[in-house]
């Protein structure tokens, strides 16, 4: 972690010494979920399910071909439901750091194609409170790297959208689960895949659009 957020500023440092352009994006979302089921015998309430999340992205457009940059994700999320008299509750929190680097392949006009290459790190740890008692789950630690090609249109001197092309990627990752109670016990996942089609373009979920801002 300290290595990560040591790159982080001197990745910061650099962009200042360059004199680089400075540009903001990210994430922040909350939902709930919950209800009751009626019948005749009983009213039953739905687990409450609540999830937040907060995705700030820094970047630091070096010249007109390369920008680096960084990414914070912090994800939370519980679901509570009641036994009888007993409350039970589910809950689980991810925090990761990803440093990126984006390349300007074509710019035309105001549309550009470039390919962004990122390594994420994440963190993840759980625990599960039945009425008084609480117990911890056992935590992960997460290591990836992934290459996207995204397209990219400016409004204007400050607004630019971005479409994410998801059907042409590249991703890995290595996950650690460790045993709470014993180090020596691990669960060790690893995973790779690549996608290309011409056949899936306008699938849902796999094309993103955002924006970002430039100072």
């Amino acid at each position: 972690m300290k290595k990560i957020f040591l790159s982080v500023l001197a990745i910061a440092a650099m962009a200042t010494t360059a004199n680089a352009q400075l540009w903001f994006g990210g994430s922040l979302g909350f939902s709930h979920e919950g209800g009751v089921t009626k019948t005749k015998e009983a009213d039953t309430d739905k687990p409450s399910v609540n999830t937040f999340s907060f995705a700030p992205m820094v970047g630091f457009e070096l010249n007109e071909k390369l920008s680096v940059g960084g990414k914070i994700n912090f994800i939370s999320s519980s679901t509570k439901r009641t036994v009888g008299d007993t409350d039970t509750k589910n809950s689980s929190s991810t925090f990761g750091v990803t440093p990126f680097a984006r390349y300007t392949f074509v710019e035309f006009n105001k549309f550009g194609i470039l390919a962004e290459a990122g390594i994420p790190v994440s963190f993840s740890s759980s625990k599960h409170d039945n009425g008084s008692q609480t117990t911890k789950g056992d935590p992960t630690t997460s290591i990836g790297l992934y290459v996207v090609p995204m397209l990219t249109y400016s409004l204007n001197d400050n607004f630019q959208l971005e479409c994410g092309l998801d059907f042409l990627s590249l991703n890995a990752s290595h996950s650690v689960t460790k045993d709470r109670d014993d180090s020596n016990n691990k669960d060790i996942t690893n995973s790779f895949d690549f996608g290309a089609s011409t056949r899936t373009v306008a699938t849902v979920g796999r094309i993103t659009i955002g924006f970002i801002y430039k100072l």
